[in-house]
């Protein structure tokens, strides 16, 4: 298979000797951790992988397991942080990281004592963005994520996109957390500027969801040939607003009791 994709999990090969995997099994959760250690660089990513995202018992388990990785690769220092919805809230298949942002509590706003009269005693200083497609505001999301992290004061960035999967099987299927930032668009050949460390000069955090495969890898997957050679079409699940809606909020609660409350995660939904 020829793979264009941006989960880890796809791309990585046993030949790489600057590359590590481990994977575990809880339940019907299948958890991999793949670690590419180059140049003083090192890289993490946490792919969760599950049957179904449309059922209570599985939710629950995803939400936990994503909160988890979200434990493993942030510091738990940081307290100021910008999380960035990418991606076109008009397009089904790319409009993850808007909803994710319509159900992040922003908290930086908000002084300790009204936090205490709503029964929410730690939280950090979260502002939210939603930045919006270049072909919509003539701005690169990573310009806009620039200039209000600087503006903010953010340590850190918390990025949230759809992606590409070179396999059907792992559509909707897939959460990835990594410490390595992300560059928007690149699995569907419309690679925007890098969103990372280099570029901002303050961690990047990414968490993404294959909603889509080019219809050149479904092909050869599929019937085992390629026999749609440079064909340029991608493809998405027939319902993939009901999928797109589901797993934004499992990521945004996620979001949520890492950065708010676990404890109180009922009260911080509901103020969103």
């Amino acid at each position: 298979m020829k793979g264009r994709t941006d989960l880890a999990v796809e791309k990585q090969t046993k030949k790489d000797e600057n590359l590590r995997v481990f994977e575990t099994s809880k339940e019907n959760l299948k958890i991999t951790t793949v670690k590419i250690s180059r140049e003083n660089k090192k890289e993490e990513y946490i792919t969760v992988e599950f049957p179904s995202l449309l059922t209570a018992e599985s939710t629950e388990k995803i939400e936990k397991e994503i909160l988890s990785a979200l434990k493993k690769i942030i510091p738990k220092n940081i307290e100021k942080v910008l999380v960035a919805g990418l991606g076109n809230r008009e397009i089904t298949c790319d409009s993850i990281g808007p909803f994710v942002c319509e159900r992040v509590l922003a908290t930086r706003h908000l002084n300790a004592k009204i936090l205490n009269e709503i029964g929410i005693k730690r939280v950090k200083n979260v502002s939210v963005l939603a930045p919006g497609v270049l072909g919509k505001t003539g701005i690169e999301a990573v310009e806009t994520i620039e200039a209000v992290s600087k503006k903010t004061k953010a340590e850190a960035v918390i990025v949230i996109d759809a992606l590409a999967a070179s396999s059907i099987k792992r559509l909707f299927k897939a959460i990835q957390v990594s410490n390595a930032g992300i560059s928007p668009g690149s699995g569907v050949k419309n690679e925007r500027k890098e969103i990372s460390l280099k570029t901002l000069g303050i961690p990047v955090f990414a968490i993404g969801v294959p909603t889509v495969v080019d219809a050149e890898n479904l092909a050869e997957e599929l019937t085992n040939s390629a026999v749609l050679e440079n064909a340029d079409l991608i493809l998405t699940p027939k319902d993939a607003d009901v999928l797109c809606k589901k797993v934004s909020e499992i990521i945004a609660r996620a979001i949520n009791m890492f950065l708010h409350s676990e404890e109180h995660i009922k009260t911080v939904m509901e103020l969103v």
